[in-house]
């Protein structure tokens, strides 16, 4: 594959062939590093940025980096940040509101990675076996173990799925606005804090 290093206006200043790897870290202040072939060839702390290409796309330095191409990259980028900011806000938990109706319940945190995820499946799929007046006993990030009645902790159970379920369709909505923007600029406006909550 080809590599194109271009700037702000999207003119190529250096194509790079014969790649196999190429990789960019962000440092967050719009510059990057660009490592080319396991870092054999390195733009260190740069604006421009790059985008690769099959070999047998036409360009040389100097010409303008054609904006569709350019504008599918943005796009790609984007959805898969979006998708990755998804997942780390449903894996890092939900609180219950403050407000909630049920004081035992109010600003309780509850920690919700795989490992918590599975567990509260196992215990909804043998909620029927717990008595009526039987506690179950469930972690809280913020107030610790705590007792719960089957009513409460079914409670937990649809604040959790109104988290995840939340965040999934915000991130749906989110990927169908990246889809149809039409210029870079709109695309990079998109991000996962700025558009509420899920």
């Amino acid at each position: 594959m080809k590599v194109i290093i271009y700037d702000s206006d999207y003119k190529a200043v250096e194509v790079i062939e014969d790649v196999k790897k190429c990789e960019v870290i962000e440092h967050g202040d719009g510059q990057r590093d660009i490592k080319i072939n396991d870092g054999l060839l390195t733009f260190g702390y740069t604006i421009f940025k790059c985008i690769e290409v099959d070999d047998d796309y036409p360009i040389q330095v100097g010409d303008i980096v054609d904006y569709n191409l350019l504008l599918e990259k943005v796009k790609k980028e984007k959805i898969k940040e979006l998708d990755l900011k998804c997942e780390a806000t449903i894996l890092a938990g939900f609180m219950i509101p403050e407000d909630h109706e049920d004081p035992a319940l109010a600003g309780n945190y509850y920690s919700f990675d795989l490992y918590d995820q599975l567990n509260f499946n196992l215990q909804v799929t043998y909620i029927d076996v717990v008595t009526p007046t039987e506690p179950i006993y469930w972690k809280t990030e913020n107030k610790g173990i705590l007792p719960h009645t089957i009513q409460q902790f079914m409670e937990v159970c649809k604040h959790a799925e109104r988290h995840k379920r939340g965040n999934i369709e915000k991130y749906w909505a989110l990927k169908e606005q990246v889809m149809n923007c039409q210029t870079v600029e709109e695309v990079e406006a998109i991000t996962w804090e700025e558009s509420g909550e899920g």
